[in-house]
């Protein structure tokens, strides 16, 4: 009985380093794991966390999309087109301007060699104004553009409005003429609304802090020195001869996608004026501008202040009357007719820049 303490202690010792051995052990395969491991508070300054790996920022898509996806053949089939109005159509045109383009706006033109022209305007619904939507809803018979008239209506689905007009002849709105009309613009309707029903979803650019705002011409006057720039103190809003408009372009104005200001002073000694045509968020634009430019025009380089890119030419309203088309990078510019025009485009940019 006597070595019972001694072997007791010995017991203990031995437990003593079990448990230790069996706790390095736990440890270690805890390390090699990858489990998690609690940090004792005297050495938690000692071993710094390793940092977070930056989360990648997502890009947000702020371009327009078209309506049917830019693409006037997916509007409707030139062969059933023809069809249905009874006479033969080439194949559609796209003419969508700058500013409808960064509405999400799409324009076709279909053409006969004898007869009417078939049009038609797609845009996404919220961008049209419910006074639009009411007008087109039933058949509307009316002028646009330059000289032209037709009759036009209206379908739309949860995403698209789509315009459609069948072109009259100039100098003939007879009733007769526009009776016939209506009946010739109802039975597309159909048509346009199987392609209607397939088509994606269009939508507007969205503006951003570097996009030029949209002031009014009579605002943008006060900021330009439009005596020096046409020479004359004697000058008027506007300019001689008309300049046709329609819905497209008429939205993309009240939208401000599209800025369209014009003043002239007219003298013995002849015209003078400036006109100008501003797409703010527009620079996107720039190759496909350049490119029809100078398939029908001379074009020579050149040094704007405030754009990136400057491109002047001759013929722009009149044949020998000069224009520029320039870009700061986030926004495109074109200025026809003012004397010194290289200077004058540099004036608008620089007022257009206020905000």
């Amino acid at each position: 009985m006597a070595t019972l303490p001694t072997l007791t202690k010995d017991l203990v010792r031995r437990a003593a380093l079990l448990l230790a051995l069996a706790v390095t052990v736990v440890s270690l395969q805890a390390c090699a794991s990858g489990g998690p491991i609690a940090s004792s508070p005297l050495n938690s300054e000692a071993v710094a966390p390793a940092p977070e790996s930056p989360t990648p920022s997502s890009t947000i898509d702020t371009a327009a999309r078209p309506a049917f996806g830019g693409d006037c053949a997916a509007v409707a089939d030139v062969a059933r087109l023809s069809a249905v109005v009874g006479r033969e159509l080439a194949a559609a045109s796209e003419q969508t301007s700058i500013g409808v383009r960064t509405l999400g706006g799409l324009e076709c033109v279909w053409r006969a060699v004898s007869g009417a022209t078939v049009r038609s305007f797609a845009a996404p619904v919220d961008v049209i104004p419910d006074s639009t939507r009411s007008r087109y809803g039933g058949v509307v018979c009316e002028g646009y553009l330059y000289d032209g008239w037709g009759c036009r209506v209206a379908i739309s689905n949860e995403t698209t409005w789509l315009l459609i007009t069948i072109d009259g002849e100039v100098g003939d709105e007879a009733p007769e003429s526009k009776a016939h009309l209506s009946e010739d613009v109802v039975k597309l309707v159909p048509l346009f609304g199987e392609s209607l029903s397939t088509s994606p979803a269009p939508r507007a650019a969205t503006p951003s802090t570097q996009w030029w705002a949209s002031p009014t011409c009579e605002n943008l006057g006060s900021r330009l020195d439009l005596a020096g720039i046409l020479g004359s103190a004697d000058f008027e809003s506007g300019y001689p001869s008309g300049f046709g408009t329609d819905v497209p372009s008429e939205l993309a104005i009240a939208h401000g996608t599209t800025i369209d200001c014009k003043w002239y002073s007219s003298s013995a000694e002849g015209l003078t004026a400036i006109v100008i045509t501003a797409y703010p968020g527009a620079a996107d634009e720039w190759e496909r501008i350049e490119k029809n430019l100078s398939s029908r025009k001379s074009l020579t380089p050149v040094v704007v202040a405030g754009a990136q890119q400057a491109l002047e030419g001759t013929g722009a309203i009149r044949p020998d009357s000069s224009f520029v088309v320039a870009t700061d990078g986030i926004n495109l510019i074109k200025v026809q007719e003012a004397p010194r025009i290289a200077d004058a485009t540099a004036s608008v940019i620089a007022a257009l820049s206020e905000g």
